[in-house]
């Protein structure tokens, strides 16, 4: 199965993505040493941080937006990754076109979030 070629749109939102996930690293890695040993991870329904953890937890924040940025771009390209509510024909380009389309989008939104 052929890959849809992908719009300027589909383009635009690769790069917010990329952009996000790079923003995330950079943040990470330029204020890592100015954080304290002690951080907040988690917090109540008051807004008073009730968990506290290492500087070290932290790290988990790039990870996971990089596996999801990994894993969102394997399912725009493996689109049988993608789980439907209903029953369509992935083989119609039409259909190829929008789940593409969809995951791109989805995945850009995740990360700028």
């Amino acid at each position: 199965m052929k890959t849809p070629k992908r719009s300027a749109l589909d383009w635009l939102q690769e790069l917010l993505a990329l952009g996000a996930l790079s923003t995330v690293m950079f943040v990470f890695a330029t204020h890592q040493a100015d954080l304290p040993a002690q951080v907040p991870t988690h917090f109540g329904l008051s807004g008073a941080p009730d968990g506290w953890g290492g500087k070290s937890e932290l790290l988990l924040i790039p990870l996971i937006a990089t596996g999801l940025y990994v894993v969102m771009t394997i399912a725009s390209r493996c689109q049988r990754l993608i789980n439907l509510p209903i029953v369509v024909d992935r083989e119609v380009p039409e259909v190829r076109r929008l789940l593409q389309s969809m995951s791109i989008t989805l995945k850009m939104v995740i990360l700028v979030i």
